[in-house]
């Protein structure tokens, strides 16, 4: 078994079907750092508070949002953002928290009104996205890339099995189509930060090789396909396998996708201050200037500055250049 982050851990069950004693006892775990239970607790899900507070420090950020009006919303029970669409200039902006069933709905609800709407870039901003199912990220992946294929290796054997999927991109009832089919001709982009975990790190790392530019920070990982378990005494859980999603070459991509723009910030506590994140101008800006930076050598020039392939750009909505209040340095 390996661990990658977040795949493992007993769900809230496990209590609940022993008995109200046992709930009592273990209702305040993780209440108290140095409570034995709580250092038990963390040695078993391996991640720390630290970790933990840096993986959820965009949430504080959610709020961002409210500076802008959607075309459409969803909202989950505790007021966040399900899917919505935004729209900005000429770049169409679609956040989305998960890889559920509805997400393909939405999705090309959102890719429906851009097109409509006149919309050159259209960028997916999964910065909350914590994963879902690998089937809904390659269909998403798929209408943005053409790719068709995940591939998997055994930490066993080492050996590699590519997991073709053949999508109705177009939704018409016939699968193996080609992105061609769907009829979206968008310069795309992707929004990601560390909360970006599982199939929510998996888009941009798959992306980014396909030449998609990444905006935001370093994607979370979380690549261990994942197993379950249940118990005769009724605890049940779920835990990160044998197998890891890796490149078709078989290097690793745990380590997520580094972003081609950083628009982090440090905040005046040493935590990472996203506001940026929700600042739809500089977002518009970096997509427009990439894609008109863009050369045939795969290399492209910001402010007279040369930045090659896996090279990051560091940028902030500091006016430097004049150019909606974009900088890069």
């Amino acid at each position: 078994m390996l661990y990658d982050g977040g795949h493992t851990y007993l769900k809230d069950p496990i209590i609940d079907n022993i008995d109200a004693v046992a709930v009592e006892a273990f209702d305040d775990v993780g209440e108290n750092e140095n409570d034995p239970r709580t250092i038990l607790f963390n040695k078993w899900t391996s991640i720390n508070k630290p970790a933990r507070d840096a993986h959820n420090k965009i949430k504080e950020y959610n709020d961002g949002y409210k500076s802008y009006t959607p075309i459409f919303a969803e909202y989950n029970g505790n007021g966040t953002i399900k899917a919505a669409y935004f729209e900005y200039d000429d770049t169409g902006i679609y956040v989305f928290s998960s890889f559920e069933e509805d997400t393909i709905k939405n999705f090309r609800k959102a890719l429906d009104l851009a097109k409509e709407h006149g919309m050159k870039n259209f960028l997916l901003d999964e910065s909350y996205n914590e994963g879902g199912k690998a089937p809904v990220m390659c269909y998403m992946l798929g209408i943005m890339t053409n790719q068709k294929s995940l591939y998997y290796k055994s930490a066993f054997s080492g050996d590699i099995l590519e997991s073709v999927y053949k999508c109705d991109y177009n939704l018409d009832g016939i699968f193996g189509d080609s992105r061609e089919d769907a009829g979206y001709d968008f310069k795309y982009g992707i929004l990601c930060s560390t909360n970006a975990f599982s199939c929510g790190s998996l888009l941009p790392v798959y992306a980014k090789e396909a030449g998609i530019p990444i905006i935001g920070e370093t994607s979370g990982g979380g690549t261990c396909v994942v197993g379950y378990f249940n118990l005769p005494n009724a605890y049940n859980g779920q835990y990160s396998s044998y197998k890891t999603i890796v490149y078709q070459d078989g290097n690793d991509v745990e380590k997520g996708a580094t972003p081609d723009y950083d628009i982090t910030k440090l905040a005046a506590d040493g935590s990472v201050d996203y506001s940026d994140f929700h600042d739809f101008a500089l977002l518009d800006s970096i997509l427009d200037r990439h894609y008109a930076d863009k050369s045939p050598a795969s290399d492209r020039a910001v402010d007279g500055k040369q930045a090659t392939v896996g090279q990051t750009i560091k940028v902030s909505s500091v006016p430097k250049t004049g150019d909606k209040g974009i900088g890069y340095e």
